[in-house]
């Protein structure tokens, strides 16, 4: 079965590298602002590929993706993997948060945002011990175009609410996230909304966890992808 694996907010299919071995497509998808939007690439990317259906997977606003993709595109999912992400929508504060992250970029460019984001990707254990790591997601959102990510910042900010969809959702879903992320319990809510979820915490690792704990991770997505037989 096919895996597609959408990529976090401000970086690009580079940070999927640890998972490989799994020969997942990944997709650039920080340009398309809108999460709808973004998903709506996603089935066309199916189409053009031939692919009827395939286990959809993402990591933080990959993850709103790829709700989005289940929620719009249902008959061509048939498994879910949704990483250190969040089916519901900002507070307000955060919302203006991203609105200003988005004005700042069109001002000043893409210099600052790393010391804004780097806190919140990666953990205590990657900035106390991956030094390395830090630096080249440091270096990886330097590379990004600044209208892209203020178009993605701005299209998290006016996401839509996917927490009703949950209970109708039919297919095998996992769930995965850093302990010392803050999208960890929003994460679990996830596996804990769904008919037929799996909560996965992954010690030593922040939001990044699929880069932080490679090793753990892709067991974890090995298993649950052999359980169901996709």
């Amino acid at each position: 079965m096919p895996l597609i694996l959408l990529h976090a907010f401000p970086l690009d299919s580079r940070m999927w590298r640890p998972q490989q071995s799994f020969e997942p497509i990944t997709p650039e998808v920080l340009g398309i602002g809108a999460i709808n939007d973004a998903a709506d690439h996603v089935a066309r990317l199916l189409d053009e590929r031939g692919i009827q259906r395939a286990v959809i997977g993402g990591l933080s606003r990959g993850g709103c993706i790829a709700l989005a993709v289940a929620s719009r595109h249902a008959n061509r999912v048939s498994g879910l993997v949704l990483c250190d992400t969040n089916a519901g929508v900002d507070d307000e504060p955060s919302k203006r948060s991203r609105y200003q992250m988005a004005n700042r970029l069109e001002q000043e460019g893409v210099g600052f945002v790393p010391d804004i984001m780097l806190p919140r990707l990666l953990g205590d254990t990657s900035f106390r011990d991956r030094c390395e790591l830090v630096e080249e997601v440091r270096q990886w959102i330097l590379a990004q175009d600044p209208g892209a990510i203020a178009a993605a910042a701005i299209g998290m900010a006016e996401r839509d609410d996917y927490r009703p969809l949950l209970s109708s959702i039919k297919v095998p879903v996992l769930a995965i996230a850093g302990q010392q992320d803050t999208a960890h319990e929003t994460t679990r809510a996830i596996a804990e909304g769904v008919r037929n979820g799996q909560f996965v915490s992954i010690p030593r690792a922040g939001h990044l966890s699929n880069l932080e704990q490679p090793e753990k991770f892709n067991h974890a997505l090995q298993q649950f992808l052999e359980e169901h037989k996709l």
